[in-house]
């Protein structure tokens, strides 16, 4: 990514934030709700753009499943570099900043920026 694209990000995420802040958390806000969340991606339907991921949830102390999709203007990154959906595996360690819908008692992520992570750490070295 270029130092430009990822001022653009930074800007736009900081941009949405200070919205919702400045407007505050009632019950009447029409702004969206925006989550990141990190864990593992468990489904692709890439005909559809339906997607969901498994992630440890502090609140229910337990692994939970999210479903959603990717929005038409998603950003996606494998190890920084930008990627299509096409690029990313069952099983990736993934890392999603997305607008939360409800729908049926169910909470949906409409992902806007999906950062995929494959580098290995690095391998200790045994003194020789």
């Amino acid at each position: 990514m270029t130092t430009r694209s990822a001022t653009t990000v930074n800007f736009a995420f900081w941009t949405i934030l200070g919205a919702v802040l400045a407007v505050g958390c009632g019950k009447d806000s029409e702004l969206p709700e925006y989550d990141q969340i990190t864990g593992k991606v468990a489904s692709i339907d890439k005909a559809s753009g339906e997607v969901s991921m498994s992630y440890f949830s502090e609140k229910h102390n337990k692994n939970v499943e999210i479903h959603g999709r990717l929005s038409p203007e998603a950003e996606i990154f494998i190890d920084g570099v930008t990627a299509r959906l096409d690029d990313v595996r069952i099983g990736d360690q993934v890392k999603v900043l997305g607008r939360v819908e409800k729908r049926e008692g169910e909470r949906n992520l409409v992902a806007l920026k999906v950062e995929v992570n494959r580098r290995e750490p690095p391998a200790s070295s045994s003194p020789g």
